[in-house]
Parts: C-alpha cells; structure tokens; sequence
C-alpha cells in the first residue's frame, strides 16, 4: 500500500512540475528504471518534508453526520508540527479530535495522509499548540494518553482535552447524526495533573492560595459558568501572580 502511495505521489508530483511524459513512460519497457530516477528526483526535490509525507491514507467518517471532526476547520490549515524529532514549518495540516489523530495533505495536493501518533511530540495552529502527554502509573497522571492544547504556559501550566463524539439524535422523528464538542480541562503542578470540573474543584487545586483568590473573585464580576476556559486562565494567572511574592 505505502509503495502504491509513493508511486502516486511520484506521478503527481513529476506531472505537476515538468510533465508526467517526459519522465515516467509506462510503456517503455524499463518502468523499473523509470520509477527509481521519478523517486530520486521526487526525494531530492521534497527531502526536508519528506517524512511527513510517508503516513498512511486518511479515511474520512464513514456515516454522514452534521459537523466536522476537526479542530477548528474543516480545511486543512498552515501549521507546524515536531514529528520522528524533526521541527516542520508551514506544513497544511488537520486535526481528526474524534480520533486523536493529526492529519497532513500530501505534497501533490490530492491526499490525505494520517501521521503515526507514536511519532509527534507538539504540533501547532495560529494561536493554538498542542502537546503529547502520556499516561503513566502516578497518582496524578493525566487520565489518557494523547493530544492536549497548552492554553498556559506559566509556572502552573493549563491544559485541555478537547473531544468530539457522534451522537444520535431524533429530530421530528427522524435520527441524525450530530457532532458534539466537549472540553476537559487539567491544571499541571509540579508532576501532577488535575481535573478542573467546577469552581470548587478549581479552588481545590489552588488551595494554597484560596482565600486570596476567593477574594480576588469578589472584587470583579467572576463568573465561572460563563466561560470556563477564560476563568481559569484568570484563576490560574493570578495564583502565579501571588506564588511570585
């Protein structure tokens, strides 16, 4: 499957730079020769991306359902990933949150490519940077092995899980299916990674400061439920504010 791919990659690529034609003939009787000049031209020309371009074909949902898996877009957008330890820039990638898997478009532009996880340290949108935790046996592990965004990076450090799930859904008496978007946030202290669920749970985890962040919420309009994300952040900032002193 993956010499089909290069090959097709190959074709796409020589065609698109200087003519299918003159390079790659079928009917030459040395295809074999023809290929591996067509593969030594393609390499040398894409060499600095060419791992990336080496995953297996992405298969998109096999169920028709209202809403897309990814993060974000449904297009692919420029981003940069750190992948088999090498740092790629300006690379078109995707985010399957249904699956926890990053997907790249392939160099000629006609495929979907999804990268080994195993392989990926961070990867990053504008704004957005996304890290590999595993999970490991400690008390406070981080539930489950995966993709988290970083969305602070300070002396105690946020993260989120975000998740995406297909439900079923009935709709005048007709079942459809709907995408649904859940966020699961967890605050990083020293090794140890916490479930933020509740405003109570978020004072727990900075319990060393709780009454000065009490306060702290009393002196403006805190409202927690109204947007989660940005209320910890707050939270989370002013703690680090008041461990600084």
């Amino acid at each position: 499957m993956k010499k089909l791919l290069l090959l097709i990659l190959v074709i796409s690529f020589i065609h698109f730079q200087i003519g299918a034609q003159n390079v790659y003939k079928p009917d030459s009787g040395d295809n074999d020769k023809a290929l591996e000049n067509a593969v030594s031209l393609y390499k040398a020309t894409i060499k600095e991306n060419l791992g990336l371009y080496s995953g297996s074909l992405y298969v998109g949902l096999s169920v028709k359902t209202k809403g897309f898996p990814f993060f974000k877009n449904e297009k692919v957008t420029v981003g940069n990933i750190l992948y088999d330890d090498l740092y790629y820039q300006n690379v078109l990638l995707l985010y399957d949150i249904i699956r926890d898997e990053v997907i790249v478009e392939d160099y000629s532009k006609l495929n979907l490519l999804k990268l080994s996880g195993e392989k990926i340290s961070q990867f990053s949108f504008p704004g957005h940077l996304f890290i590999k935790l595993t999970k490991d046996t400690s008390e406070y592990s981080i539930p489950e092995t995966g993709f988290y965004e970083l969305l602070n990076n300070g002396i105690t450090k946020v993260y989120v899980k975000r998740k995406k799930t297909i439900q079923e859904v009935n709709s005048n008496g007709i079942i459809i299916n709907e995408i649904e978007e859940k966020n699961f946030y967890y605050i990083n202290i020293g090794n140890g990674y916490f479930p933020v669920k509740s405003k109570a749970s978020l004072l727990n985890v900075l319990k060393e400061h709780k009454k000065e962040l009490s306060r702290y919420m009393k002196s403006f309009d805190f409202k927690y439920s109204a947007n989660r994300e940005r209320s910890i952040l707050l939270l989370v900032e002013q703690f680090d504010k008041l461990n600084a002193k």
